[in-house]
Order: C-alpha cells, then structure tokens, then sequence
C-alpha cells in the first residue's frame, strides 16, 4: 500500500459524510426528516461516525508519511529505520517504535506523532491550544472496535458511560469537525 492512497481514502470518505450531512440538512429544512426512518437513521449516524473515524485516521497516517519524505512508490508496510528513526513511527508495532499504523489507534499514534511538527498550527487535537467541544473529544476517543464494528442500528443512549449521546447533532458536529481536521492537513502537507 502506497502512502497516498492514505489521501484518497480520506478524501472518498469525508464527501460521502458531507454528502449524507447535507441530505439531512436539507431534509430538516424541508420539514420532511420523518422520510429517515427512526431505525434507519440511527444506521446512517452509526456509519457516519464510522467513516469520520477512517477520515482521520487516513488523514493523519497520509499526513506523517508525507511529512516526514516516504518516498511516493514505496509500500508503507516495509520497514524503513531511517524514516522511522526521524519520526518513531512504523506501520507494525512489531518494528519497536513506539508509534504505529497498524490497529487503527490513530488518536494514541499518527495523532501524537502529528503534535511535533504541527503542534502550533492550529489545528484541533494536534494543536493543544485549540478548545474543541467535551462531546467532540469523546466521539474521538471513542472510535473504537466495541463501537463501530457493533450493529448499525443498535442505539446508544450513552457512549460506553461517556455521558454523550450518539445523536444526530453530535454526529454532525463530529462530521464538520473531522471536515476542518482534514482541510487543515491537506493545507499544511498538500
């Protein structure tokens, strides 16, 4: 796998959840938000919030393989001690550094990884002088097996004893703030 398709992941990802956001936009707008059907909108949230979590895990892997100059051509599950020695990240936890791809930890890996060059940029969760909303922060450190591989239209009334509901308005508000994580990204490595 190629560093860059990282981005297009990414990219894939956060217009089907703008597109979908939009749709319920619009439908609410309309008056006309009974046509999501109760059990069917608690799906589409579900797979909402599933998507936004792989936007920012592509987002953020792309961004430190670019960053830190892996070359183009070259597959990302090679292990490269050069790279890896600048940045201490790896793709397998096998390779003895400390931060890694492998198992879809991005908020405790690429995320962290992420602070050092751009820790001053602006951009929330990777910049510690951003304020980002209590519920936001839950949503993303929550991204985890015990919720998003569970049914799509189990309901949540309270995240894992997070005290958030995984509702419509935190689901959007997930999709604008993993939007801005992206764009901010995208401006800073290209």
């Amino acid at each position: 796998m190629l560093y860059t398709e990282y981005k297009l992941a990414a990219e894939k990802h956060i217009k089907t959840c703008l597109g979908i956001a939009q749709a319920i936009d619009k439908l609410n707008a309309l008056d006309n938000s009974a046509l999501l059907v109760s059990s069917n909108k608690q799906a589409t949230l579900h797979n909402m919030f599933y998507m936004c979590g792989y936007v920012l895990e592509s987002i953020s892997t792309y961004s430190v393989y670019k960053h830190y100059g892996w070359r183009p051509n070259r597959n990302v599950k090679t292990t490269d001690h050069h790279f890896s020695s600048i940045c201490n990240f790896s793709f397998y936890p096998s390779d003895g550094y400390p931060y890694y791809v492998h198992e879809h930890k991005f908020q405790t890996n690429q995320f962290e990884v992420l602070k050092v060059p751009f820790g001053n940029t602006g951009v929330p969760l990777i910049d510690n002088s951003v304020s980002v909303d209590i519920d936001i922060q839950i949503l993303f450190n929550i991204w985890k097996p015990e919720i998003r591989y569970h049914e799509a239209n189990r309901n949540y009334p309270y995240l894992l004893n997070s005290h958030i509901n995984f509702n419509e308005t935190n689901i959007l508000k997930f999709i604008n703030f993993t939007n801005q994580i992206y764009n901010s990204l995208i401006q800073i490595v290209g």
